[in-house]
């Protein structure tokens, strides 16, 4: 019988990273930045590194991070890409220096492109590690750096785990700041919308008044009774 289920198909650089990432990459401090396109021809995955020399968690992330690049990288077609947040070209390279994996160039334009990054995939922290489609430049997970720091540069272990990402299903790279928890989906929404806030609040004083008033008019046969009334302001 044959099999009649709808097969997926993706092909090799169906999307255009130049759009996204520009039109060269570093692959170290020393040499001159190479076409993004041919870097990234026969990548299936790429792992984007927001973070810079002066973050935090970054010398507790990076070695972390070097040991499963190196274990798994090149066996498994993904890449690492930096996004750094240097403002200063020396401290950029003196970071990037100890990383082995490629690099937005800090070159003019560099900066809008990694903003725009930034901005479209919600990046609110740093270090963070973003994974998306090389081949159809969609997203596929925020949420890795716990799945890296686990491997312990293990290439069986970052095998496990890239094939978890393999099979993720994908999204618009738009819904990188969304939360699956709906919980989470709302207090954000409030948070983006605080006028909504306020006129829940007064929704609610209104109502509470319109209670009091009912009780009022329903108790003691209507006659007066004193009652404080709470005049909080929200």
């Amino acid at each position: 019988m044959k099999d009649k289920t709808p097969k997926i198909s993706r092909k090799l650089n169906d999307y255009d990273f130049v759009q996204l990432l520009g039109p060269s990459l570093l692959i170290d401090v020393k040499s001159p930045a190479k076409p993004t396109t041919t870097l990234l021809k026969k990548k299936e995955l790429i792992l984007l590194y927001f973070a810079a020399s002066f973050t935090k968690n970054d010398k507790r992330i990076r070695p972390s991070l070097i040991e499963f690049y190196n274990a798994a990288a090149e066996d498994n077609d993904l890449e690492i890409i930096y996004v750094s947040s240097d403002g200063i070209v020396e401290e950029f390279e003196g970071h990037y220096e100890t990383m082995p994996w490629l690099a937005i160039p800090s070159t003019p334009g560099s900066a809008a492109i990694k903003q725009y990054l930034a901005q479209t995939l919600s990046v609110r922290k740093q270090p963070s590690l973003i994974v998306i489609d090389a081949k159809t430049g969609e997203l596929v997970s925020t949420t890795v750096t716990d799945d890296v720091i686990a491997t312990g540069g293990d290439s069986k272990k970052a095998k496990i785990v890239i094939d978890k990402w393999k099979i993720l299903e994908r999204k618009p790279l738009s819904e990188a700041g969304k939360s699956d928890n709906l919980v989470v989906r709302i207090f954000m929404y409030m948070v983006k919308n605080p006028m909504l806030i306020f006129g829940i609040m007064s929704a609610i004083r209104i109502l509470r008044q319109k209670a009091l008033d009912y009780y009022l008019s329903n108790s003691n046969n209507g006659a007066p009774v004193m009652v404080e009334v709470d005049h909080t302001e929200f």
